[in-house]
């Protein structure tokens, strides 16, 4: 289930935080490009939802299905 969606400024990066089974996940997308799924296994929502919005600052980096 979408629970929240992040954009950045630019509209370039976007990212869509999920929740399923009782964890969270985040998947990731550049230029409308799915790039990765981080799942947060015990994690709150918040922590969730902090990821996708540092990718969407800038902050956190991911690329080609790998975390930098």
């Amino acid at each position: 289930m979408l629970i929240s969606e992040y954009h950045s400024d630019d509209k370039t990066k976007r990212a869509e935080v999920h929740k399923y089974e009782g964890n969270f996940h985040v998947d990731f997308f550049e230029n409308e490009e799915y790039i990765l799924t981080e799942k947060y296994v015990g994690k709150s929502q918040s922590w969730a939802e902090a990821a996708a919005e540092n990718y969407t600052m800038g902050i956190k980096v991911v690329q080609n299905g790998k975390r930098r």
